[in-house]
């Protein structure tokens, strides 16, 4: 019993704080910010691997 009520509690608050992060990442300045940050971190990769080819 006592499983099944922890298994209840823990998938009751992880529904409730995705919906929320769902929430806060569909809001258009957020997404915009996340989109720059991942274009940026494929950028820096790609020098990476560009320099780490050079070398070789």
């Amino acid at each position: 019993m006592t499983f099944v009520a922890t298994g209840l509690a823990w998938c009751t608050l992880l529904a409730l704080l995705s919906a929320r992060l769902g929430d806060w990442l569909r809001r258009k300045g957020v997404a915009q910010r996340l989109d720059q940050l991942c274009g940026g971190l494929f950028i820096l990769l790609g020098i990476n691997l560009l320099f780490a080819r050079l070398k070789h």
